[in-house]
């Protein structure tokens, strides 16, 4: 059986990441410590998006996949900005190539895990 897939809201930096990775390397000379949002945040405006998917998964041929897992931790309690020095955005709030590719890899990953045929 063939399933949908409904994707979430990603995080949304809040300031455009690449030109802060500059701005930091230029003015601060320093991209030791890897840009980040707060996690919280993110769960607080998007909560009432991410119970509504998740409820649907309980239709059967509906699965949610939340892009935020490929960024944010709990125990930290924060959303990364980039990984070694790469911007996990183009901006503030759209997914550069990185991110776009791991959260495709990621969907296709639970599709298969889920039984989902390809059509």
């Amino acid at each position: 059986t063939s399933k949908l897939m409904l994707i979430g809201q990603i995080p949304e930096a809040g300031w455009d990441v690449p030109q802060m990775m500059i701005y930091r390397l230029r003015f601060e000379g320093d991209n030791s410590q890897s840009l980040s949002t707060s996690f919280a945040r993110y769960q607080n405006a998007n909560a009432r998006n991410i119970a509504m998917f998740k409820s649907l998964e309980r239709h059967g041929n509906i699965d949610f996949f939340d892009p935020s897992r490929l960024v944010c931790s709990e125990e930290t309690g924060r959303c990364l900005n980039e990984i070694d020095g790469q911007p996990l955005y183009r901006d503030d709030d759209h997914p550069s190539q990185l991110y776009a590719t791991k959260i495709a890899d990621a969907v296709i990953a639970q599709l298969s895990a889920s039984g989902a045929r390809e059509p």
